[in-house]
């Protein structure tokens, strides 16, 4: 574990620190339907998607990455968490990152020895305060909210990957592990729901590199001019 974790750690996860000159959407502007439309329309019409609903699904896959992802990586990797509330978040889309005011989003040590009851914390904090008001507002324009909590746990898949590819002790294999399941086995009060959403999508052999087919289609098919050399995600349940 690192003694010493800053903003700087989670670059490549495409977090930055905020400036008096960052530009961009504030994310809690995301909980205004009108707002978030129209943020979901630039969108659109950046990534060349067909519909405002293609664009909130792939503008979660994107952000889940950034967002949970980052703040998974530091649960399992440094013992602490970037808090961020969607007030002290600016997104730019130019660029797209994620763009944090240091003195609303503060780094959550874990310094007790009770690491699940701090693990708790932090997550429900993030889930029910940021990740599922946010999801909540993006299904305001008739996506389905399984697309977006699957998209959501493809990104979870990835991160423990990566996670369990550092040279780790066999009880750091384990914690990490154990964060995993927690996300899998929690009560849905962890994300403000009744239901844990993303159970049904975390498998744990996706961790360890088994290529698993979603239940959902992220639409990334419905993007003509990609970037990248794909039809269609490597998993789609689409036939091909």
């Amino acid at each position: 574990m690192s003694h010493t974790v800053t903003i700087d750690n989670l670059s490549s996860f495409g977090i930055e620190r905020s400036t008096q000159s960052t530009v961009g959407f504030r994310m809690d502007e995301m909980l205004d339907p009108q707002r978030c439309r129209d943020f979901l329309t630039e969108y659109m019409e950046r990534i060349e998607a067909p519909n405002i609903k293609v664009a909130a699904s792939l503008f979660i896959k994107y952000y889940a990455r950034v967002s949970v992802g980052s703040l998974l990586y530091s649960l399992g990797n440094y013992h602490c968490a970037l808090a961020m509330p969607l007030k002290g978040c600016v997104f730019n889309g130019d660029r797209k990152k994620l763009c944090v005011h240091e003195n609303e989003c503060v780094w959550r040590m874990c310094h007790s020895e009770n690491r699940e009851a701090w693990r708790r914390t932090v997550l429900q904090q993030f889930f029910t305060e940021h990740f599922t008001p946010l999801i909540q507002a993006l299904t305001k324009v008739r996506i389905s909210s399984r697309i977006l909590w699957e998209n959501t746990a493809i990104r979870i898949h990835s991160v423990y990957r990566k996670l369990l590819q550092l040279p780790l002790t066999v009880e750091e294999k384990i914690l990490i592990q154990s964060d995993f399941t927690f996300l899998k086995e929690a009560e849905g009060s962890l994300f403000g729901l009744a239901h844990n959403p993303m159970s049904p999508y975390l498998r744990e052999e996706a961790i360890y590199g088994t290529s698993c087919t979603r239940k959902t289609c992220c639409l990334f098919h419905r993007i003509e001019n990609k970037k990248e050399d794909l039809e269609r995600c490597v998993i789609c349940p689409l036939e091909r």
